[in-house]
């Protein structure tokens, strides 16, 4: 029992001391009428922020790992929408390169984590195309961003 009165306490030590590092807590303190007052603040938008941040990295983990356990099966990348209708898809890559990409049939499209169609998809959205490694590479998969900072899924 006193172990885990331990563990518990030294997981409460590091949430704060952690939270004190990146920002979330602040101390402040003032005198008036011959009083001190010391004020404990949290920053909310920080710690989503962080949030955010950490589930996206640890999503990009995911996406990676998914990747090297699917071996040549599937490829992706990441990009930004030049134009989309019909079954075409013109994007740039990370490098700028223009690259052109035929939908397959059943390709599956989300804008910021939800269903939608090609049509959706604007010119300066930021993308991950997934396309078979096999022929005839048509893209099985399109996520997009449009109001996210990251990416939903790994893969």
């Amino acid at each position: 029992m006193k172990r885990l009165l331990f563990l518990i306490l030294l997981i409460g030590v590091g949430i704060i001391g952690l939270g004190f590092y990146r920002g979330w807590f602040q101390v402040g303190s003032d005198s008036a009428d011959g009083k001190s007052n010391v004020t404990l603040s949290v920053n909310k938008d920080k710690f989503q922020d962080d949030k955010k941040e950490a589930v996206a990295d640890v999503q990009g983990l995911g996406h990676k790992a998914k990747e090297k356990v699917a071996g040549s099966s599937e490829k992706s990348m990441d990009g930004v929408v030049v134009s989309a209708s019909g079954d075409k898809l013109t994007m740039t890559d990370k490098e700028g390169k223009e690259l052109r990409q035929t939908l397959a049939a059943n390709v599956k499209i989300t804008c910021d984590g939800k269903t939608c169609a090609t049509a959706d998809l604007k010119q300066g959205m930021r993308i991950r195309v997934t396309t078979e490694n096999a022929e005839p590479h048509n893209a099985t998969r399109i996520e997009a961003l449009d109001n996210d900072r990251a990416f939903e899924k790994g893969a």
